[in-house]
């Protein structure tokens, strides 16, 4: 998805007369400000309008928003919010197409025009009738449906971040409210944590079944077919090798296969594989010798060296010919190799990747790796540490870049609200580039009141500056 927001308009955000306007950058964007200048309601909005929180949206203090995205710099209206005193209306600025599957042999299409207003209804109730409203006709829209329209246009991930650091926490007066506290900060990271072995195991599964693929393709490769019959693309291989006299090198590429099987946990002894390419070598080798001897015998020679050449260069163009095809099936099954080891790398990637940013943090002997199931694994100079047991900080970099990781890969707005809470400063400064890195496409959006947050790629945004007051 290569749409992100460019631009959001509010009116009447906390009081009738207030218009707030912003302008996005396509990666980096990071809203600054004095507390209750509205960051964090702004932020609420953009996410429940993409979400279609209804409920949400009904009581958040606003008249209209609307959102125009952009795949490039050209600027588009796509959909404006209206929070009416009876209901919750959309309105697109450009006609819809919603393609609907309503049974295994037939697809239903739905048009929304452009300009309506269309209230949402609960499944199933979806019906072509207008509602009168004072200022414009209302059709009615299935949840759904208005769903899949916006995740057409945009998606977003949204981190609901844990704002109370531990030392606040313990230093409350209240003891039932530190003892929630750290129960919704342990649902939240274990249910990270889940997510995370949900979507490994279901990596490891399409892993494996390659892996039966690529096995039994192998064998196939192995039988005889119709046209190795015919010899004539070998003997132009034989004639090639001969006219440039240069063995294929093969010591580079017998390494990354020799890493390759022992990263698919394929049972072929190194061995096997090193024979296997000095063989190929030799023959190679013998056959570009043994034309030379040929190429070089006059007819002065006697017959039994004549004799005796011809029989090398016999047998060893022959050998060629009987090794090539073997060699060649086997390299066929190498490239068949090479695509499922570097398939498994993109499955794999984002979990990896998701381990090296939260290591590339930690320090002091600290380390963070996951079991064969996705479990998470935290240790502090090789002694086990229980996620429980982690910092207030350690806890907010699982929360952040887990969701990262575990979000729609589809995501298109990447939204924080203080992602510096409990980080330290060096932690502060380099969190937005981290996520950018595991992210590159996703455009980020952060509400902070850290200076350090702000990297040098970001647009820093003053939210006091986006308002106009109209009289």
């Amino acid at each position: 998805m290569s749409n992100y927001i460019r631009r959001v308009r509010v009116n009447g955000l906390f009081e009738q007369d207030n218009q707030l306007s912003i302008d996005f950058d396509k990666q980096l964007n990071c809203i600054y400000g004095y507390n209750g200048t509205g960051k964090t309601v702004l932020l609420n909005l953009i996410v429940d309008v993409i979400n279609v929180n209804l409920s949400k949206l009904h009581r958040s203090p606003f008249d209209s928003l609307t959102l125009l995205t952009s795949s490039n710099k050209q600027a588009v209206r796509y959909i404006t919010v209206h929070n009416r005193f009876d209901n919750v209306y959309f309105e697109f600025h450009q006609d819809q197409v919603l393609e609907v599957t309503s049974s295994p042999f037939r697809n239903r299409v739905y048009n929304f025009k452009r300009d309506t207003l269309y209230s949402v209804v609960s499944e199933g109730s979806f019906s072509s009738r207008v509602h009168a409203t004072k200022k414009n006709d209302c059709q009615s829209i299935e949840l759904s449906m208005l769903k899949s329209l916006i995740e057409k246009e945009i998606s977003v991930t949204y981190v609901p971040l844990l704002r109370m650091s531990e030392n606040d926490v313990r230093n409350r007066m209240n003891a039932n409210t530190s003892l929630n506290h750290d129960r919704g900060s342990h649902r939240y990271l274990t249910s990270i944590q889940e997510e995370f072995s949900k979507q490994y195991a279901s990596a490891q599964s399409s892993i494996a079944r390659k892996l039966e693929v690529l096995s039994s393709s192998i064998l196939e490769k192995l039988f005889i077919s119709k046209s190795e019959v015919n010899n004539i693309k070998y003997q132009n291989m034989a004639s090639k090798l001969m006219s440039s006299g240069e063995v294929d090198s093969s010591k580079v590429q017998m390494n990354e296969v020799m890493n390759q099987i022992e990263s698919l946990d394929l049972k072929i002894s190194p061995s096997i594989i090193i024979e296997h390419y000095s063989s190929w070598h030799k023959v190679q080798e013998d056959l570009i010798a043994a034309n030379k001897k040929l190429s070089r015998l006059d007819e002065s020679a006697l017959d039994s060296d004549r004799e005796e050449v011809i029989s090398g260069y016999t047998k060893a163009y022959f050998t060629f010919l009987t090794t090539v095809g073997t060699y060649s099936k086997i390299q066929d099954a190498i490239n068949q190799i090479e695509k499922v080891y570097y398939e498994r790398y993109l499955y794999l990637r984002k979990f990896n990747d998701f381990k090296d940013a939260i290591n590339d943090f930690l320090l002091d002997g600290k380390e963070f790796t996951f079991d064969d199931d996705g479990t998470f694994r935290f240790s502090n100079k090789g002694r086990h540490v229980r996620m429980s047991q982690l910092s207030s900080g350690e806890k907010h970099l699982i929360a952040i870049f887990g969701h990262l990781c575990v979000s729609n890969d589809d995501s298109s707005v990447f939204i924080a609200d203080e992602p510096e809470l409990s980080l330290h400063l060096e932690w502060q400064r380099k969190i937005l580039p981290t996520i950018n890195r595991l992210s590159p496409s996703t455009q980020v959006i952060v509400a902070t009141h850290s200076p350090a947050i702000i990297s040098k790629k970001s647009k820093k945004i003053d939210i006091e500056e986006c308002y106009t007051y109209v009289k």
